[in-house]
């Protein structure tokens, strides 16, 4: 049994490769039934707890800071990291800092246990 040579890329066929590439382009009626199933999926993963999306979790108030919201997620952790927009908010500011409506806030864990 022989093993055959690794193959350069370049010494492959033109039209070997634009058939291999036109078969993995998505048509558009694929792409129209991904967006028409994508919203079921993310709600039924929603709905049975395997999938979170933070967004849908903490409804905004007046008067809503970061520790507010890290209180009802239920994060404890000592070491995080969090930004609201693209401001880095310090851990000191938790408790003073506003969460603006719509605003996108990541919190990013750099050490966990368990």
């Amino acid at each position: 049994m022989s093993i055959p040579a690794c193959t350069n890329v370049g010494s492959l066929d033109p039209d070997f490769i634009a058939a291999m590439v036109n078969n993995q382009i998505p048509s558009f009626e694929d792409k129209a039934e991904a967006l028409y199933y994508f919203p079921l999926w993310r709600t039924w993963f929603d709905l049975h707890g395997l999938c979170k999306i933070v967004w849908n979790d903490v409804p905004w108030r007046e008067g809503l800071t970061v520790q507010d919201v890290l209180d009802h997620l239920k994060y404890s952790y000592a070491l995080i990291t969090l930004t609201l927009g693209n401001e880095l908010v310090e851990p000191e500011r938790y408790a003073d800092t506003s969460v603006p409506d719509g605003c996108a806030m990541m919190v990013f864990h750099l050490a966990h246990g368990g």
